[in-house]
């Protein structure tokens, strides 16, 4: 989306935006900004009846409302290392932070990315941002591996103290990522989750 005037936002929020063809306003985290071209960008997938058909329903140079940014899914903590957990589309903050690392030329030693989905990694840009920005990546292909839980993450992590989770993703997912972190040894305060139910 080309936006008018510059967008100042952090990475991990996400706007509502209301299109041509509907009068409600739906919530979308942004996946990118070029400070460049005033441009927004999104991963958006078809997830119920309104995303379904976003496709088919907008057209070049049609006009979208953008309100926000919201949301303090903003990676800002004091902890000496993070976890990153994304399901699914759920990816799209971490995106965010990745590119917004790299556009710094900043790299971070103290970040573990685990993304989860069917298939084949359907991001292959994420590990080459990773890289580029010190991040740790881990894919786990649910189809041929099964879920993603905390017992494979702490195997990956070793030592969890003075650590931070942050997730995005199904909410079923979420629920039971939080309880079994929390029960892994980090404490509560320290899990930010988002969830892309409503989407």
């Amino acid at each position: 989306i080309k936006t008018m005037k510059s967008f100042d936002f952090k990475a991990g929020q996400y706007v509502f935006l209301k299109f041509c063809h509907s009068r409600e306003a739906h919530p979308f985290s942004i996946a990118g900004y070029d400070k460049e071209n005033n441009t927004l960008r999104f991963l958006i997938k078809e997830l119920g009846d309104f995303t379904k058909e976003l496709s088919k329903n907008i057209k070049k140079d049609d006009i979208i409302t953008v309100e926000g940014p919201y949301g303090s899914f903003t990676f800002n903590d004091s902890k000496a290392q993070q976890i990153w957990t994304a399901g699914g589309i759920g990816v799209t903050p971490f995106a965010a932070r990745l590119e917004y690392l790299v556009s710094l030329g900043q790299k971070v030693d103290n970040v573990d990315f685990f993304y989860s989905a069917r298939g084949e990694n359907p991001y292959p840009e994420l590990a080459d941002l990773s890289e580029k920005a010190g991040v740790r990546f881990h894919y786990r292909n649910t189809s041929k591996e099964g879920r993603l839980n905390f017992n494979i993450i702490k195997e990956k992590i070793k030592d969890i103290k003075d650590t931070s989770l942050w997730y995005c993703g199904p909410a079923a997912f979420g629920e039971t990522l939080q309880k079994s972190a929390a029960a892994g040894g980090i404490s509560k305060k320290d899990i930010h989750y988002d969830s892309f139910d409503m989407r």
